[in-house]
């Protein structure tokens, strides 16, 4: 086990009230982790819950990889393939999604603040419930319908114009 996929754990054990629970948590994602940082592909794996945040996977290839409640906060995904991956509820805060391909993501209730997507291919993604606040959707091809059920608050949108949509 690589010493990142052991801070993973830490992480992972620190996060969650019960130890036990969080440690056989690591233990099942601990291959896949150490799978992603190895070779920087990882699809379909199940990196659920699992804590990457501030990790360089630049051209990472996460396809159908289920990262649902995962922790990608101000990690680096440029250029990263992320076609039907589930994002739902993830921590994306800061992160670096510019030029990635989420073609039919699923984005819901995912925390997307001050997210970098500039170029991105967002087609068919799932924004139900998603906080877009000022993020960075500059030239990114994506339904503007599914961005309706999102949170925009100076959100810059793929034609470069903000929206404030829903600032309080």
């Amino acid at each position: 086990m690589s010493s990142q996929t052991v801070i993973c754990c830490a992480l992972r054990w620190a996060s969650v009230t019960l130890g036990l629970l969080a440690i056989a948590s690591c233990a099942s994602h601990s291959d896949q982790v150490e799978q992603l940082l190895e070779t920087n592909a990882c699809p379909t794996c199940d990196l659920s819950g699992t804590h990457l945040q501030g990790l360089d996977l630049q051209r990472a290839d996460l396809r159908g990889a289920n990262l649902q409640e995962a922790n990608l906060q101000q990690a680096n995904l440029r250029d990263a393939l992320l076609i039907g991956a589930n994002l739902q509820q993830a921590n994306l805060t800061r992160i670096n999604l510019d030029d990635a391909i989420l073609v039919n993501a699923k984005v819901q209730s995912a925390n997307l603040q001050r997210a970098r997507l500039r170029g991105a291919d967002l087609r068919g993604a799932q924004f139900r419930g998603a906080d877009l606040e000022a993020a960075d959707l500059s030239h990114a091809t994506v339904d503007l319908v599914a961005l309706e059920s999102a949170r925009l608050c100076a959100t810059v949108m793929p034609d470069q114009n903000v929206d404030n949509r829903d600032c309080d």
